[in-house]
Formats: C-alpha cells, structure tokens, sequence
C-alpha cells in the first residue's frame, strides 16, 4: 500500500499524483522487524531500564529470602557463635579456626605470597595466620559503598595492606582496630599481583561456586575494583569459609547477576570442597548492578579511570 499527497493546485508539479511518500510495501520473503513504532526511542530505553530495574529487584528480593532462611536456622540449631550477631552479617560460627586450620594445609595456601582476606568475623583468626607466616594480607575497607559515595578524604582508604606485624601483636591484627594501626592505605594505581583471594559468605554452593553474601556487595564491588586495577585475574582464585549447613545445593549460577562473585574452593570444619563448574567472576565493576547514587558519586573509581567511568556513567 502506498500514501499519496493529494491533488491540489500547483502541487501537481512538485509531486505528481502516483508518487509514493513512504513506501510501505511489505515483502512476503523478508524477515518480520518487530518494533514498537507507538513509542519514541527514549520511551523504549526507559521502558528497557524500568524491565532491568525489576528484575534486579527480584532477584535480590529472592536472595535476602535466602539469607533470612540461613540465619534463622544457624541461630535456630546452634551454628553460629553466641558472642555475636546473626542476622544482617556474615555470622562467626562454631568451629571455624578448624575450617581454617583445614584450608592452610592445602598448598593453594602455603604457596600463597600476597593475600586478600575479607574483614569479616569468621575469617578474622586468617588475617593473623597469614602475617605469622609472614604473607603480605590486602584487606578492603569495611563499608566500601562508602567509598564508592566518596565520604572518603582518600582514595587510597579503599584498601589497605598489612605485614610485618610485631608478633605481640598479631591476635590484635585481625580485629578493627589492629587494621586501623597496622594497615598501610594502598593506591588504587599501586603494582599490586594477589595470589589468593578470600571472602565470607552466607550460603554457598559447592557445585557452581554461586555464593550469597549478607546482601551489601562488598566482596562483588571490591572484587571488581581488583580486577579492573589488574591485581587480580579470572585464574586468581577465590575461597570462602563457611560453617557446613551454610553449604546449600539449591544455590544456582542463573541465580546470580553479571557482577556477583562466585568462588573456586570451599571451606568447612569438616571438609574443603572443589567447586565442580568454572565459576563466574566479573571482569571490572558492574555499574548496571550499583544504586543510581552510587553510580552518580563513584568518586573513587572517576578519579582513577577517568573516561571509561565517564563512558559507562
């Protein structure tokens, strides 16, 4: 079918009778285009963000219910520690210098110069191991979200580095206030190659090393920052600490989004289990992933890689 100007005076010889203004002759061989031609372009690209919004919202609605079930039942039956919190953290639980103690045998371990150990409660008693074997431990900031909100007068705060602890010391190196006094702020732009990389976690799966987290992306943000700095890389692995009824099955790798961390080895009191599946790890920080503010305010990663945030913002 065609659209015709109609004739009217003095037209006729500008645009003859006949001739078509927009072609809209459809070919019976050509492939269907399915548009939505009532909606202008910025329409359809709110429309695509408004779709990503609500799915990032289910699947983190999925995941806190998954959490919540966790900590429910390791208060419940007498898994985590009583000296502190459950809910809204990576719990302590019972046994866990065992579960550490297990994995230091390993020679992934032992052949570990450079460390990245997550401050979380349970992995504390491995910060200290670490410097008695005189091993270089990098540890994040303890709210790194802050950092991307740039309330930080440094950048540098974003990680710090700690060795050659007095051993007077060493019990207190692992606890906040031993990071405050021991740990040296390390430039984001620093030459920095971490051998290993250890994190906490709420639940885990030991089948495709998907892992949930107490729900702030600390350890996906941090990780992020590594890599896109060039201190990690996808062969760097990453191990994570965990009472044994935090091992859940049920736990898949399509559960979990673009910038979530999995890990390669898992750590109970009882066993150290090889993850079956090559885990995802993300290659930089996912700014899809990031709260608008965030997103807005990354003072910290604007400073260091200027125009690819610029690009990506």
């Amino acid at each position: 079918q065609f659209l015709y100007f109609p004739m009217l005076p003095g037209v006729e010889t500008l645009r003859p009778l006949g001739t078509p203004v927009f072609p809209l002759q459809r070919h019976v061989d050509a492939e269907p285009v399915h548009l939505d031609l009532r909606l202008p372009p910025s329409r359809q690209a709110q429309r695509a963000q408004a779709a990503h919004e609500a799915e990032l919202a289910k699947r983190r609605e999925w995941k806190q219910r998954a959490r919540q079930s966790t900590w429910d039942f390791m208060r419940l039956h007498g898994c985590a520690e009583r000296s502190g919190p459950v809910h809204d953290t990576v719990p302590g639980f019972v046994n866990s210098r065992r579960a550490i103690a297990s994995f230091c045998d390993c020679s992934i371990w032992r052949s570990a110069a450079v460390v990245f150990v997550s401050q979380e409660t349970p992995l504390r008693p491995l910060i200290t191991q670490a410097l008695k074997e005189n091993k270089t431990v990098v540890v994040g900031v303890k709210k790194p979200h802050s950092a991307f909100h740039g309330t930080w007068s440094a950048p540098s705060h974003m990680f710090v580095t700690m060795s050659d602890v007095p051993s007077r010391d060493l019990q207190l190196a692992g606890s906040d206030v031993g990071i405050a006094r021991f740990g040296q702020p390390l430039e984001l732009d620093a030459s920095v190659a971490v051998d290993l990389v250890v994190v906490g976690s709420v639940a885990v799966s030991p089948k495709h090393g998907a892992r949930l987290g107490k729900g702030d992306g600390r350890e996906d943000k941090l990780w992020g920052a590594m890599r896109w700095m060039g201190w990690v890389s996808a062969e760097t692995p990453v191990v994570t600490v965990v009472h044994e009824c935090q091992v859940d099955d049920s736990l898949s790798s399509s559960d979990m989004g673009p910038g979530d961390l999995a890990v390669d080895i898992v750590a109970t009191p009882e066993r150290v289990l090889m993850v079956e599946e090559v885990p995802h790890k993300p290659n930089k920080v996912v700014w899809s992933d990031l709260h608008p503010d965030q997103l807005g305010q990354a003072s910290i990663m604007a400073q260091q890689r200027g125009p690819v945030y610029r690009h990506a913002s």
